[in-house]
């Protein structure tokens, strides 16, 4: 006798969905869990790629003046890969100079790889960073010109400088004034520090 068969009862019969269901699942799953893998590299990477950029901006910064852009863009992106940033590191438009001092803006690109997002075409991330950095201006040299002190009394004056905002004031340069007659007439003498740290006479205006 040849078997009998049921159609409906094939479609009605659930044995075995699980296995079926589970397969199904598979897929979606493993590119659910790689989206995150891909996400959680592109954050760790986009990070250490602005934190390579800044260190290498104030490198730039930090050349004279006078260097070009094109030896900028050199230091920068030898900076920019020493601190292990990915890609490449580009120097965004000339050095800025202006009264409170001088910046500089940078920028860098990379085309991450990914390694799950390729299932749906996505073959690399593109990313982008950029960086500006300011230097405050430096004092390298300074000239004063002492014309004359006036005055019925004597007097000294004392210049006081600081190499930044927050260090110390100290004495750079002083002026005695000794009055010679009540009319305001006098003779001043000019002194500076000495490598001991003592106030040498080094100039006199009668």
């Amino acid at each position: 006798m040849r078997p009998q068969h049921n159609p409906k009862g094939f479609f009605q019969s659930k044995d075995g969905n699980f296995a079926v269901i589970s397969a199904l699942l598979t897929l979606p799953l493993v590119f659910a869990v790689g989206m995150v893998v891909d996400y959680d590299l592109a954050s760790n990477r986009r990070a250490k790629m602005q934190n390579a950029l800044d260190a290498a901006a104030f490198a730039a910064l930090a050349l004279p003046e006078t260097a070009t852009t094109a030896d900028r863009q050199k230091v920068l992106q030898a900076n920019y890969a020493a601190n292990g940033g990915p890609g490449v590191a580009l120097v965004d438009g000339d050095l800025v100079m202006d009264a409170m001092g001088a910046g500089l803006k940078v920028k860098s690109s990379y085309d991450m790889p990914t390694n799950f997002m390729g299932i749906i075409g996505q073959k690399s991330v593109p990313m982008a960073a950029k960086s500006s950095v300011r230097k405050p201006v430096k004092l390298e040299t300074a000239r004063f010109k002492i014309l004359g002190v006036t005055g019925a009394w004597d007097k000294v004056v004392t210049l006081m400088g600081r190499t930044s905002e927050t260090a110390p004031y100290k004495p750079l340069l002083r002026m005695t004034y000794v009055a010679t007659s009540v009319s305001g007439y006098g003779d001043t003498t000019l002194s500076m520090l000495d490598s001991k740290g003592k106030w040498k006479d080094t100039y006199k205006i009668s």
